[in-house]
């Protein structure tokens, strides 16, 4: 019975070491892929930096900013209301106000407006 249970925990300890290295071994993999992910993204960083300097580098970065940000919809590109017209834009206030005061003609007081003398 005690050889049993020896050779048991015998082989629990080996199977830990096992799992232990095979952690290991991704750990080690896993950092390596890591450090050359770095390693090529600095080299090519400091290739652009020769072929186009360093401030054209920050304003694509902003572009890059900027369009992420745009995808991602913090910036409005397109307003929530749009309103068009074929008229001038004091023909859109008008309308606004023939709304909110009924009962005057606004057109005719522009009119009477336009036709007195310039002082």
């Amino acid at each position: 019975m005690i050889t049993l249970a020896e050779g048991n925990a015998e082989s629990k300890a080996l199977e830990g070491a096992g799992e232990g290295k095979r952690l290991k071994a991704i750990g080690d993999g896993e950092a390596s892929k890591i450090a050359a992910i770095g390693e090529a993204t600095a080299q090519d960083y400091n290739k652009q930096q020769e072929a186009i300097g360093e401030e054209a580098i920050k304003q694509i970065k902003i572009v890059e900013l900027i369009a992420a940000a745009i995808q991602e919809g913090k910036i409005k590109i397109v307003p929530d209301v749009l309103v068009t017209g074929g008229g001038s834009a004091g023909d859109g206030l008008m309308g606004q106000l023939s709304r909110l005061l009924p009962g005057v003609d606004f057109t005719a007081l522009v009119n009477k407006q336009a036709a007195l003398p310039k002082a």
